[in-house]
């Protein structure tokens, strides 16, 4: 397993939240399952990239401003599978003191991409992408 390195502070308070998750299975006996979801998608959507994306382009359907330069990759899982996941997770740390599972897929869509799919989604023409 490679070391945790954050690089932002949420990122920092996720890996200090382990931590601590951590230390109390070992100090007080708690068993504890830890999952690291990637970007949930579903019908009830109400924050991320994505609805970001929906949210300006209601208030200005010709320009969407890009946080970064639209390369950053993501990885996205529908809800129902997320669900599922838990479950297997659950199932798959019973017995054991202390477990973290990734829940996501090995595939990845560009930021960039994800902003061209809403568009198009939209039915909108013409819409100047601009990264920050």
């Amino acid at each position: 397993m490679s070391a945790i390195r954050p690089v932002s502070v949420y990122g920092a308070s996720k890996a200090a939240c382990e931590n601590l998750i951590h230390a109390y299975t070992n100090l007080y006996g708690l068993k504890a399952v830890v999952l690291r979801y990637a970007n949930v998608v579903g019908p009830r959507l109400r924050h991320g990239v994505i609805y970001d994306f929906v949210v300006k382009l209601c208030k200005n359907s010709k320009q969407l401003e890009i946080l970064g330069d639209g390369t950053q990759k993501r990885s996205y899982i529908y809800i129902d599978d997320a669900i599922e996941a838990t479950l297997i997770a659950y199932n798959m740390a019973a017995g054991k003191r202390f477990e973290v599972y990734n829940v996501g897929s090995e595939d990845y869509i560009t930021v960039k991409k994800v902003a061209n799919i809403v568009v198009n989604t939209l039915g909108l023409k013409d819409v100047n992408l601009l990264p920050t």
